[in-house]
């Protein structure tokens, strides 16, 4: 992995920015059911895991309401995407979701 690179992609949507915000954090509802842990607060920590192929800890490092969400990778195992920090920002209708440290 080359540490440093990522990638930025933007997406307007037709919801107010509380209900993006909800959606972004209804991790199960879009990535997966197999998250163990909070996804929804400050300070909270959840695991996802597939199969035996992979499994990261994250950790909400920043959690704006209806405006920014922000995951810090703290560890995985099977993968080479530690560390890495994704964010999600929602400015009007616009979302935009970074990921620093992972391409």
């Amino acid at each position: 992995m080359n540490k440093g690179k990522g990638f930025t992609k933007s997406f307007v949507v037709d919801r107010s920015p509380e209900e993006v915000f909800a959606a972004v954090n209804d991790v199960r509802g879009w990535w997966s059911e197999e998250i163990e842990g909070k996804t929804d607060r400050l300070g909270a920590r959840f695991v996802f895991r597939y199969k035996k192929l992979h499994r990261s800890t994250h950790e909400i490092t920043e959690f704006v309401p209806g405006k920014k969400v922000v995951w810090h990778i703290v560890d995985a195992k099977k993968t080479e995407l530690h560390p890495y920090t994704s964010a999600a920002r929602i400015v009007g209708r616009t979302l935009s979701y970074t990921s620093n440290g992972i391409v």
